[in-house]
């Protein structure tokens, strides 16, 4: 599944970090992250994991394929639709433009 988010934002590893920090503390809306740093969200489709990379200027999480399991597009849509609503609610302070591709 060939899904990206892009977040566009000053400081893109400071963004990464706040929001690893405020999972650690409280939760982010029913986020998660694994030892690799992939965010997924709990409990109903932690299959579905973002992987994020760093950008100038852009933090980005592709979808990541696991193994055998297939990536319904429908399930994909929902997640990506759930950390959007979650990044907004909580960090617009520090986001510029949120894209979909």
């Amino acid at each position: 599944m060939e899904l990206e988010l892009i977040v566009r934002t000053p400081d893109p590893e400071r963004l990464l970090d706040e929001i690893y920090d405020l999972i650690d503390r409280q939760g982010v809306g029913g986020w998660d992250y694994d030892e690799d740093g992939n965010l997924f969200a709990t409990p109903a489709h932690s299959a579905i994991r973002f992987g994020s990379s760093l950008e100038r200027d852009e933090l980005r999480w592709t979808v990541l394929q696991l193994g055998d399991l297939p990536t319904d597009r429908t399930a994909v849509t929902i997640c990506l639709g759930q950390l959007v609503a979650s990044l907004l609610s909580t960090f617009d302070h520090r986001i510029r433009e949120i894209v979909i591709v």
